[in-house]
């Protein structure tokens, strides 16, 4: 066969699984000079998958091919879950633990297997997918502490899963990472930027910190420390317009009523400067009278 008999070869496996293959698959199938003239011919490809341009839910297709679930880092995105640092650079897959393979064979390098004890619940409307408690544990298991806590705030500050639903096994990997994530959660938190400042102040050993305070006459202010320093973590909404005045005119009322207004946006938070400016500032003001 010439180059482009084996190209159409090769899509034509491609469209068979779907739209997306892992490409050590694919090479297995059809050969590393077909697979390579598809990189060089409008495909999408790398060293985990290659897939058809415009092929949506790979991870579909995947769980698809091999009989599994996608679940924890995975279907955040699916879900709404936010993620903090890079996308995962592997799909997980859940798979009941009475499988110790995946369909297809041996495990492939980029796919990480989740085998299940209990029931792995699937979403209703996208049988693929692991359904949002059964993510958000696996979450809680896998991810660092950080990471964790981010997805935990968001889902139980929109009501997504219950604390009921939350389960943590007695032991095995993982446990004592996801009691500690756990033990830092917190529902009021209204977004990512104010939980990283929240868990930056704890592990600075700053406190103690009360999320979503009630003020009379301001409002919730995002984090009183000491009920001292009001933090706020600023997104984009307060970087213009009339939220600016309306900004200005709370922080008076806060200060007039003898609080250290702190503002700071999300470079501030990434960049780790709110607890050494709240602890300035509690130095610097704690021993004043109110």
């Amino acid at each position: 066969m010439n180059e482009w008999t084996d190209l159409e070869a090769a899509r034509g496996v491609l469209l068979a699984a779907g739209g997306a293959m892992e490409t050590e698959r694919l090479i297995d199938h059809v050969g590393w000079a077909a697979t390579r003239g598809l990189h060089r011919h409008g495909v999408d490809g790398g060293s985990l998958i290659t897939a058809i341009r415009g092929t949506a839910d790979i991870e579909r297709v995947i769980a698809g091919q091999r009989g599994g679930v996608v679940t924890c880092l995975s279907a955040a995105h699916a879900h709404g879950i936010p993620l903090i640092g890079n996308p995962p650079g592997a799909v997980h897959l859940a798979v009941p633990r009475s499988r110790s393979r995946l369909r297809g064979g041996k495990r492939t390098p980029g796919i990480v297997v989740h085998n299940e004890t209990h029931r792995i619940g699937v979403d209703p409307h996208r049988p693929w997918l692991a359904d949002m408690p059964s993510v958000v544990n696996r979450i809680l298991l896998c991810a660092d502490e950080s990471q964790a806590v981010v997805a935990l705030d968001h889902v139980l500050n929109h009501n997504l899963v219950t604390p009921d639903e939350i389960r943590i096994p007695a032991s095995g990997p993982g446990t004592g990472r996801a009691r500690r994530a756990l033990s830092r959660v917190n529902a009021r938190s209204r977004s990512i930027m104010e939980t990283l400042a929240r868990l930056e102040l704890e592990d600075a050993g700053i406190g103690p910190i009360e999320v979503g305070a009630l003020i009379e006459s301001v409002g919730e202010v995002d984090l009183l420390i000491d009920d001292l320093v009001a933090a706020e973590i600023d997104g984009r909404q307060h970087t213009h317009g009339e939220q600016v005045v309306k900004d200005r005119e709370r922080d008076l009322r806060l200060t007039r009523m003898g609080y250290v207004v702190l503002r700071f946006g999300s470079g501030h938070v990434r960049a780790r400067m709110v607890a050494p400016a709240v602890q300035a500032a509690l130095e610097r003001f704690g021993g004043l009278p109110r």
